[in-house]
């Protein structure tokens, strides 16, 4: 995909990749909304919500986000996997899911549980493969080679990988 996003991005203008991003990211709301309720995150929820609110009505549906520009509130992103380790659910064994990258166990079927809140998943499976595709190439192009760096500086790719993203999972728990 990295050559095909190289030539999406020469397409687009990063402002626009950025809109696109922040479209989805608004689209998306009710999972890290519902996560956080599921953690007890009350505060995190309504700033979620406030998120969501102000960026649909005065970001023109999520393009732009006056939330985190004027007002200065941060996306939470929180997800089933986060929620079930908060309750102390571990991670299974290490996973590299086709076309998704590194995941865990728990992590894995943690994002069916996801797709019941995401509105993506409720469109038919050529629009919903289609859009997933998009906003994949889309946060592909605004983070260009950041596989082929990591991968050239580890001495054993898989096994960095797979420190890295359970370090980073258990990190996003801790918040």
């Amino acid at each position: 995909m990295e050559p095909v996003a190289r030539g999406y991005s020469k397409i687009l203008p990063s402002s626009v990749r950025i809109c696109i991003k922040n479209f989805f990211n608004n689209l998306t709301t009710p999972v890290p909304l519902i996560n956080n309720l599921l953690q007890g995150k009350f505060k995190a929820s309504l700033k979620t919500l406030g998120r969501f609110t102000i960026n649909t009505t005065f970001g023109f549906f999520g393009f732009f986000d006056p939330a985190k520009k004027d007002f200065h509130l941060e996306a939470e992103d929180e997800d089933l996997g986060q929620t079930l380790g908060s309750y102390g659910i571990g991670h299974g064994f290490y996973v590299v899911i086709p076309f998704l990258g590194p995941s865990s166990l728990r992590d894995g079927l943690c994002m069916f549980g996801d797709g019941y809140l995401n509105p993506i998943d409720y469109l038919d499976d050529l629009e919903q493969y289609s859009i997933h595709a998009l906003r994949y190439l889309n946060v592909l192009s605004l983070n260009p080679g950041n596989y082929e760096t990591l991968k050239k500086a580890a001495l054993d790719p898989y096994d960095s990988f797979k420190i890295v993203y359970l370090q980073y999972r258990e990190e996003k728990i801790k918040k």
